[in-house]
């Protein structure tokens, strides 16, 4: 794995679809806890590249707790990069791995997903 995207230093993988990988790093210039949202060289197709950059335009200016700020959207070596705030949460699949959450947490999850989805804030990749 590459330590480096940009100014920001990589410390783990959080998680990797067939188009992005979400990784958990740093800024070096101050050592602020970020996320990068890395959109695949070879998924950025003109659609897949428009919806990045409308998750991007909704996440930076919503003002939810449940939704992570996008603070920048730059290009390193051919790749898109959204630069987020890092609340120091998990992926879904570490959260429910081993064991399915318990009901309260669960509808809470299910009510911030809702939100997200209202506000358009959880991103739907075009088939």
């Amino acid at each position: 794995m590459n330590n480096k995207i940009l100014e920001y230093e990589i410390t783990d993988k959080l998680y990797e679809s067939e188009c992005t990988i979400v990784y958990r790093g740093y800024r070096n210039q101050d050592r602020l806890p970020l996320v990068l949202k890395v959109l695949k060289a070879e998924a950025a197709t003109k659609e897949k590249l428009a919806a990045f950059k409308h998750e991007f335009d909704i996440t930076s200016k919503l003002d939810l707790p449940a939704v992570v700020k996008s603070i920048a959207l730059t290009d390193d070596d051919g790749r898109r990069v959204m630069v987020m705030e890092d609340l120091g949460g998990q992926s879904l699949d570490r959260t429910l791995d081993p064991s399915p959450l318990a009901l309260e947490p669960f509808l809470a999850l299910a009510v911030s997903l809702t939100v997200c989805r209202e506000n358009e804030a959880v991103p739907c990749w075009p088939a």
